[in-house]
């Protein structure tokens, strides 16, 4: 009982504390609004340019993979996709990334040369991702992205740039403009930062050349949403949701079939934009969650997090903990008393996949 008075209060000193911050907020929306309509406003004067790659590689395409909201949505996974797609089919690719979060600056290359020789926190645990499950694709870090452009162009060769988490970025200009959308959250509360997760307004959808809504299987109610998107942009919208492909033990990368599972208690974790997504997706192996821990995102993991995960699972009892793919990349170098697992995921296409082959075909000119 006395737990349960305990939890009341912390929720209505929550509540409390939001309520008092919210008028400081939705002011901060509008500041954000503003600077960002300025911001648009000199790009369509010519103030700030637009660069053009084509002038000096008049064959190059650009084709961006980016969102509307604040992380989330499966931009990586869906990068990561479209550049195996695009190498398969024969042309030279290569991801132009800023790598948010790294504590380095200025242009880094992850290539088949030295990628095994950088660490995460040097590019980002994103890009590192990225190079880990691409083969022969160059990761060009760099946050000015015309720049990585030309190195990729001059030094690569390549015919096709994708420029990640790039919707927002008008300092390229782009030959297909990707917006992931999360089923689950789209938009949240519909406000801008920090008021909310938008980083602009819904209605500049309308710049997107096609929409990608994401794991559309854990939303029972798409038609709304689907109505929604069709109302705002007359893009043709992908549907795609992730398939569980197995596991995989974070220290010796041993893989784990999903079914060796079943059943087992797990405690999960993550420090990922949002986390409930992932977590439905476990029930559905089905195993045992006896706990969550969630994290902020990109967090670093100290060893004393990892310790403290691995004692919680103990004392519940768990079999083993699992975490995502892009927490695997930022997990210190412990070997801890339980094992824990990496969910390998990969994009699938559940409608839509002749409107993507139709895009690529005449964007690429294949």
């Amino acid at each position: 009982m006395l737990e349960n008075l305990k939890f009341k209060l912390s929720q209505r000193a929550d509540a409390d504390r939001l309520r008092i911050l919210r008028p400081i907020l939705v002011l901060l929306s509008w500041v954000y609004s503003l600077l960002y309509s300025l911001r648009n406003f000199l790009y369509s004067i010519g103030v700030l340019k637009t660069y053009d790659l084509k002038r000096d590689f008049p064959k190059v395409k650009v084709i961006s993979v980016g969102n509307i909201t604040v992380g989330g949505t499966g931009k990586t996974p869906w990068t990561i996709f479209l550049a195996d797609k695009i190498s398969k089919s024969g042309r030279r690719v290569a991801i132009l990334t800023r790598g948010y979060g790294r504590k380095s600056s200025g242009l880094i290359i992850l290539d088949e040369k030295n990628k095994r020789q950088k660490n995460w926190w040097e590019v980002g645990d994103e890009p590192y991702l990225m190079a880990s499950k691409l083969n022969g694709i160059p990761i060009v870090v760099n946050s000015n992205r015309a720049e990585a452009g030309r190195w990729a162009l001059y030094n690569n060769h390549a015919q096709v740039l994708i420029l990640d988490d790039g919707f927002q970025n008008k300092g390229i200009k782009k030959d297909l403009e990707i917006v992931i959308i999360d089923a689950t959250n789209p938009f949240g509360n519909f406000k801008l930062l920090p008021a909310g997760i938008l980083r602009e307004t819904t209605k500049n959808l309308k710049r997107a050349d096609l929409l990608i809504l994401n794991k559309v299987d854990q939303n029972t109610s798409k038609e709304k949403l689907l109505n929604y998107l069709n109302n705002i942009s007359k893009a043709p919208i992908i549907q795609s949701h992730y398939k569980k492909k197995y596991f995989v033990n974070v220290h010796s990368e041993e893989a784990i079939p999903i079914e060796q599972l079943g059943g087992k208690r797990c405690l999960v974790f993550c420090g990922i934009a949002n986390p409930y997504p992932f977590v439905e997706s476990l029930k559905q192996v089905p195993i045992q969650i006896v706990d969550t821990k969630f994290f902020s995102d990109h967090y670093v993991y100290k060893e004393k997090d990892l310790l403290n995960l691995v004692e919680e699972g103990l004392i519940q009892k768990a079999d083993f903990l699992v975490t995502t793919e892009k927490d695997k990349v930022r997990l210190p170098n412990v070997i801890p008393k339980l094992p824990i697992y990496a969910l390998k995921i990969e994009v699938k296409i559940t409608r839509g996949e002749e409107v993507l082959e139709q895009k690529l075909k005449q964007v690429l000119e294949l």
